[in-house]
């Protein structure tokens, strides 16, 4: 029994301690995003950002804390994946909340790339950009910057499936609309989607019945990004746009 005990309290040991080593590499990345792009440095969208992203963190392992930032630069290809780095790291493009048609769109993409957050370093795909390791967003075939050598890319479609996977029960648990992901999907993704639309599909077909609801408070901030679009349009150097300059 004390070799049983003694075992367990390893394995927790150890486990805190590849949490440690994943929070620690995400606060490295997230300086490095951070040095790269332009904050949103309006409150009113960067706390309904926070608050939905919050509402969403209770239904994903408590080991994580979540820390979002609204950037204005272009980032995830056409899906407008938001940015995902480990330790909770998530930072979302203006264009994903210009992009998304109503909150529960909005909620299932933000919930998919917490998903990435929250998984294991060795569940996701990772490639150098320079001397910086980038965590790839914008879909189903990794960011539109990059051609993907194909082991790459079989990995990067498998953690795709499972972030897919971990935020259709959250976003319904949150109270959004799951469909509102493969909505979302259906339209903005590009290449073969058949795969991943109905591996939503099946995942959504278990969950059981319920009511869904959306506040007005997205329509309200994306209409406040819109009028403001001229004066945030920046392009400036980023993870995925090294070389660029403003």
């Amino acid at each position: 029994m004390r070799l049983w005990i003694l075992g367990l309290a390893g394995v927790a040991l150890w486990a805190q301690q590849l949490r440690d080593k994943e929070a620690a590499l995400g606060e490295q990345l997230a300086k490095e995003v951070l040095s790269r792009t332009s904050l949103v440095d309006r409150f009113a969208v960067r706390d309904y950002v926070d608050r939905l992203g919050q509402k969403l963190a209770v239904h994903f392992p408590d080991t994580v804390i979540y820390k979002f930032s609204v950037v204005a630069d272009q980032s995830g290809g056409r899906t407008h994946e938001p940015i995902a780095l480990p330790g909770g790291y998530v930072f979302v493009g203006v264009d994903l909340i210009s992009a998304a048609q109503d909150e529960a769109e909005f909620a299932g993409m933000l919930a998919h790339a917490m998903a990435h957050s929250a998984a294991p370093i060795a569940a996701r795909g990772v490639v150098n950009s320079g001397s910086i390791p980038l965590i790839i967003v914008g879909g189903w075939t990794g960011s539109n910057d990059y051609a993907v050598p194909l082991p790459f890319a079989k990995l990067q479609r498998a953690a795709e499936l499972a972030a897919d996977r971990v935020a259709v029960p959250a976003m319904a648990n949150a109270g959004y609309d799951p469909d509102a992901l493969v909505r979302y999907l259906g339209r903005a993704q590009t290449g073969d989607r058949a795969v991943r639309i109905a591996a939503l599909q099946q995942a959504i077909s278990r969950l059981p019945s319920r009511a869904y609801s959306m506040s007005e408070d997205f329509l309200r901030i994306q209409d406040a990004m819109r009028a403001s679009e001229p004066a945030r349009v920046r392009r400036v150097p980023t993870l995925l746009r090294p070389g660029e300059q403003p």
